[in-house]
């Protein structure tokens, strides 16, 4: 989904940028789209000069430079999504309170800093920077489980910290995807829509992939004996590795022409660019409902099935189980979206949000209609985190 700036004028444009994930359904897996079909309408400004100066960067170093960052990115945001997941069901209602204060620090944080964070320091350095902030968040379970006294301190001022550096990372992410793909059509001689689409189909799936794997990571290293406090040390030192190992890929500088409207720009209106968006779009008042029941839906997984569910009707009072079941939600986003991309042309967006809607009803359904947690199986359960998928495939 394109993100969006207003002109000096006051009408809202696109930005440069793309949000990558969650998912959409609205392409194939590359996630992403183009205001035209050409690689000129995007690079050239009116006079026929690009807006930006060319690296002298080989296909192929930006190729595999591309793989290296989402490798980076997916490991990093792996770590933090996998803890997240964790928090009510190792921290209790502490973990409640905990998550909730980084959903409302990364809500703040992307409403009102992520435009300025970006046109400020560059996408490069923003990612860097929302990656070292997020290992914060990570470190903070570790902390919370090895010092009892310190839990409570750690949890909430770790969360507050975490959700700043995520509300400019996915723009930056976005920013950084935009510039990478523009160097990379120039350089193989490929139209826009192909080098996006190339690039993006990478990121989805490694995406995709390091989410699975971080999510296992805490069944696995339970089941072979790890502490709870070796499971989040280990959650820790990805975060750090891969924020640490950001410093060596390769970095886009803005052109000439984007960085004179960046400094004319004050920091106000940088700042409050995401915020008057969504007073001003018209499309915003139906969008909010729809992310609202995504975040509804999120939250009963966390907060009930993943500390409770699982405890009881697994008998899984250390949470071993939390880690491959929430990692089917993730397999299965991934290929739910493959699927709703083909088939959105046939049917059309509208049913597919439906269909999504339906799917996340139909989890919080499923307990209305049967309440004995003891009755409940793991097939079932796979069932609950397959529905809470489909649903995520959609947005």
């Amino acid at each position: 989904m394109a993100s969006i700036e207003e002109s000096e004028s006051g009408q809202v444009e696109p930005m440069e940028t793309t949000q990558l994930f969650p998912s959409s359904h609205e392409t194939d897996l590359s996630l992403f789209s183009t205001q035209d079909n050409t690689l000129l309408s995007e690079i050239l400004n009116e006079s026929g000069i690009t807006t930006f100066t060319p690296s002298d960067y080989s296909p192929s170093s930006i190729y595999y430079n591309f793989i290296f960052l989402s490798v980076l990115f997916s490991a990093n945001h792996g770590a933090v999504v996998s803890c997240l997941s964790l928090a009510t069901a190792r921290l209790g209602t502490l973990g409640s309170y905990q998550s909730s204060v980084l959903y409302m620090s990364y809500t703040f944080s992307a409403l009102f800093g992520a435009t300025f964070v970006v046109k400020s320091i560059g996408a490069k350095d923003s990612i860097r920077a929302g990656m070292w902030i997020y290992c914060i968040y990570v470190a903070c379970f570790l902390v919370a489980t090895i010092f009892e006294n310190y839990k409570e301190p750690a949890a909430l001022v770790g969360a507050f910290i975490g959700g700043i550096g995520g509300g400019f990372l996915w723009t930056a992410q976005g920013s950084y995807f935009a510039r990478a793909s523009e160097e990379y059509a120039l350089a193989k001689s490929l139209e826009m829509d192909e080098a996006t689409s190339i690039l993006g189909g990478l990121f989805a799936g490694i995406y995709l992939g390091g989410e699975v794997v971080n999510r296992l990571f805490s069944t696995v290293m339970i089941h072979w004996g790890w502490s709870w406090s070796w499971v989040f040390g280990g959650y820790t030192l990805i975060a750090i590795g891969s924020a640490f190992l950001m410093r060596f890929t390769m970095d886009f500088p803005l052109g000439e022409e984007e960085e004179r409207k960046a400094r004319s720009q004050t920091i106000f209106y940088k700042s409050t660019v995401t915020f008057r968006l969504l007073l001003k779009d018209p499309k915003m008042k139906y969008m909010i409902p729809l992310s609202g029941t995504f975040a509804l839906s999120s939250v009963y997984i966390a907060t009930f099935v993943n500390a409770e569910v699982i405890r009881v009707s697994l008998q899984d009072a250390n949470s071993a189980y939390v880690g491959i079941l929430t990692s089917i939600t993730a397999l299965v986003g991934g290929i739910m979206s493959v699927v709703f991309g083909f088939s959105s042309k046939s049917i059309g967006n509208a049913t597919i949000l439906v269909m999504g809607c339906t799917a996340f009803f139909a989890v919080s359904c499923l307990f209305v209609i049967y309440p004995d947690l003891n009755g409940w199986k793991l097939t079932t359960l796979v069932l609950v985190y397959c529905l809470q998928g489909v649903g995520r495939a959609t947005f």
